[in-house]
């Protein structure tokens, strides 16, 4: 492996934000809102962070800052929607942020792929102050591999964990690794966990009891959704497969309840055009508890779930069940039975939503992709209050 340190300036160039038409803005804590994020080229958000005093953070890739390519990206919005700051960093390859977290200083650290001239990636992780400019970056990686970073936990003021995943040139194995960094970026301890087959994770989060967990997709003789318990130091406690017969069933978001139980929300593949929303539930110790789908005759996706204050959960994503075009979708289920206590469809433009977080007056604010057929790619964040209304 290598380990190379960077010391570099994060490039910055402004680009345009501006209020999408539907959208509404009422002054102060418990705002909604509607904003839409990017410059002349394709831009696409990966995550949005709620910070301590209430700002938003998203991470994700624009090629808006270069002449080609494209390069990490971060933009900070406040609690009403109001543009506060962005900046674009990495090399002469495609570069993408993928995950935040925010540290104790009011700062961030942000994982995510530095592309290398052969069309792999390593991993990209970067350390920058609460204006975002850069107080430290390192690429982790070797030559004939590609790793790909998929989150970071903060465990204390000291030290993070960031996952990520390595595969190499051929074969289909993948190694789940778990590194832990020192918040001046210092390496203090690895934990790899082989798997035979090929994973490909979405999301990593911390638990209650300061354990790690991973969600995405492995391929076996179908491609099923996958969840991984790691411990405090990253090695192996569980990990579970959940498959019903569809030949493609990914795990996209997770959520941690009351009492530990985590619940995976993704789909299930009816049929080439049909996908159902979908959720499955494993308690503590790896045990499935119990799945449950629901939708309508075309494609439904979850991509994010959290939970709500109240102990029930709201799940988001996009459907086409209600229209021809994707839209954003967010429900909020009981967790007894998983029956709708409310949802909401809107936009009237080409949505894929990406990330879903609890805000803290009791709301909710997704982050998604508008889809341009005539134009180019822009983010959208809809700010929504506890009944899922963003106007």
């Amino acid at each position: 492996m290598k380990y190379i340190m960077l010391f570099c300036l994060g490039v910055w160039i402004s680009c345009n934000l501006e209020r999408i038409e539907e959208g509404t803005s009422v002054g102060g804590l418990g705002a909604k809102f509607s904003v839409k994020l990017g410059g002349g080229k394709d831009d696409m958000a990966h995550d949005i962070l709620v910070t301590k005093n209430g700002a938003y953070l998203i991470t994700g890739e624009s090629e808006s800052f270069v002449t080609s390519n494209k390069q990490a990206y971060l933009v900070k919005i406040d609690v009403n929607g109001k543009f506060l700051k962005e900046k674009a960093y990495g090399g002469a390859f495609s570069d993408e942020a993928h995950s935040a977290l925010e540290t104790s200083d009011g700062g961030f650290i942000i994982c995510g792929s530095y592309g290398r001239s052969n069309g792999r990636s390593d991993v990209y992780i970067l350390r920058v102050n609460s204006d975002l400019d850069t107080l430290w970056t390192k690429v982790v990686g070797s030559v004939d591999s590609t790793e790909r970073g998929v989150g970071v936990v903060l465990f204390n003021d000291t030290s993070f964990v960031l996952g990520y995943t390595s595969q190499p040139p051929t074969g289909s194995n993948t190694v789940i690794i778990n590194a832990r960094y020192s918040i001046n970026g210092k390496l203090l301890s690895t934990n790899r966990i082989f798997k035979v087959e090929s994973v490909y994770l979405y999301r990593m989060k911390k638990t209650v009891d300061n354990k790690i967990v991973f969600i995405g997709g492995i391929s076996t003789n179908d491609y099923c959704s996958y969840i991984l318990k790691c411990k405090e130091d990253g090695s192996y406690q569980w990990e579970q497969n959940f498959c019903t017969g569809s030949n493609f069933i990914p795990g996209y978001g997770v959520t941690e309840m009351n009492n530990g139980d985590l619940i995976l929300a993704g789909s299930t593949l009816l049929n080439n055009d049909s996908h159902n929303f979908n959720l499955a539930a494993y308690n503590d110790i790896g045990g499935n508890l119990w799945n449950y789908n629901w939708g309508g005759a075309n494609a439904d996706e979850l991509w994010s779930i959290v939970k709500s204050n109240d102990n029930e959960i709201v799940v988001a994503g996009y459907t086409q069940s209600f229209s021809a075009m994707p839209e954003v979708y967010i429900s909020k289920r009981r967790l007894s039975d998983r029956s709708k206590i409310w949802e909401n469809h809107f936009s009237n433009i080409t949505v894929n939503l990406q990330d879903m977080k609890a805000t803290k007056d009791g709301g909710y604010i997704i982050v998604a992709e508008e889809n341009s057929f005539i134009g180019n790619s822009e983010i959208l964040v809809f700010k929504m209050d506890s009944q899922g209304n963003y106007q």
